[in-house]
């Protein structure tokens, strides 16, 4: 298992992505084009969670889905 010491993001009013597969990436770049920032995006891909962090976009790495609601 990919194991990160999780960084806070302080931020309000923002939208949150969850997955930032080829629907995620859609919204993620429909909602920079109209404005509607910032955004944080949840995602269990530590590499991607890395890739996004190094383009400016915040990102948590988690699992939205798992059902104890607990972060990877």
């Amino acid at each position: 298992m990919e194991e990160e010491k999780q960084i806070p993001v302080e931020i309000c009013n923002h939208s949150l992505v969850v997955g930032y597969g080829r629907v995620g990436s859609m919204l993620g770049s429909k909602l920079a084009e109209t404005g509607i920032l910032p955004m944080v995006v949840v995602k269990n891909s530590l590499t991607r969670v890395e890739a996004l962090r190094e383009q400016g976009t915040k990102a948590v790495y988690g699992n939205a889905a798992n059902p104890e609601g607990k972060w990877i």
